[in-house]
């Protein structure tokens, strides 16, 4: 498995956008099943508010919030 780190940079230089890449996703749902809190519902679907590593960069803030709900 290659991990994977979203991120953003904010500048005002001008940056050519790359060619998108084609998706890496098989057949399989390995992914679907490895969640460890079913987070991953579907091929291309992750439900934010029970994802652990959303929830970890979002805080405690977060995590309070949803739980009122």
């Amino acid at each position: 498995m290659v991990p994977m780190f979203l991120g953003e940079i904010l500048t005002n230089i001008d940056i050519e956008p790359s060619t998108p890449k084609a998706s890496l996703c098989g057949s399989c749902d390995k992914c679907i099943k490895a969640c460890p809190v079913g987070a991953i519902k579907e091929e291309y679907f992750v439900d934010a508010n029970k994802c652990l590593s959303y929830i970890s960069q979002k805080g405690m803030n977060y995590l309070n919030k949803i739980k009122k709900n």
